[in-house]
């Protein structure tokens, strides 16, 4: 939504050597949303027409408790699933989509404001482990499928698995985990890489679009 007032090549990069409408039109199986609904939407999805309406799942069908439009975005889910363990067969998926994920998990998102309050520290300590974990998978020097805490990471596993070859996988995220995407063997479709002016320091972000390569 901010991409108008930025300056090309200054406060953000893009990158899409291949037109994405075209590898999306490559494949036909299901398209499935983790952790949706996605109220900003996907840059790479702007005007792009998909093959199928996506699957909205979640890990609670009121995903946004607290959101003014929470019985809105309860009513557009579809199905409840834990995206580090989804039911779904090996390569029987095309098209995954996920933003905004938690770095760990958020099993404190239902619990009352009281639970909320007295389970602070140790959901801090998870969040603080998590990016630990994804440091070093990054690096090489932790295996994905030994992760504890970082969510992400093992929501990339699990999409790896029940993609089909050729399929794609469009979220957010940072530098490191479109390298750790690389290592698990997706290859990098497109990206725009852009200053958050929202962030009092001008947070870099990302928003990519992964292929199964094999």
């Amino acid at each position: 939504k901010q991409l108008p007032k930025l300056r090309k090549g200054q406060d953000y990069y893009l990158w899409q050597p291949t037109s994405v409408q075209e590898e999306i039109a490559k494949v036909d199986k299901p398209i499935i949303e983790i952790g949706g609904p996605t109220e900003a939407g996907f840059f790479f999805l702007e005007s792009v027409e998909l093959n199928s309406k996506p699957v909205i799942t979640n890990t609670t069908l009121n995903p946004m408790p607290h959101y003014s439009k929470a019985a809105e975005f309860a009513r557009i889910t579809d199905e409840r699933l834990d995206g580090r363990h989804m039911p779904y067969k090996d390569e029987s998926i095309g098209i995954f989509l996920m933003a905004k994920m938690s770095f760990s998990s958020d099993w404190w998102v239902e619990l009352d404001r009281e639970s909320k309050d007295k389970a602070v520290p140790k959901f801090e300590k998870e969040f603080e482990v998590a990016k630990l974990e994804m440091g070093q998978v990054a690096i090489g020097t932790l295996k994905p499928e030994k992760v504890v805490h970082a969510q992400r990471i093992q929501i990339y596993c699990e999409a790896y698995r029940t993609l089909t070859k050729g399929g794609l996988f469009f979220s957010d995220g940072g530098a490191e985990e479109i390298i750790i995407l690389q290592k698990l063997g997706f290859e990098l479709v497109a990206f725009i890489q852009y200053a958050d002016k929202a962030e009092e320091y001008h947070e870099i972000r990302y928003e990519f679009v992964m292929k199964k390569s094999f």
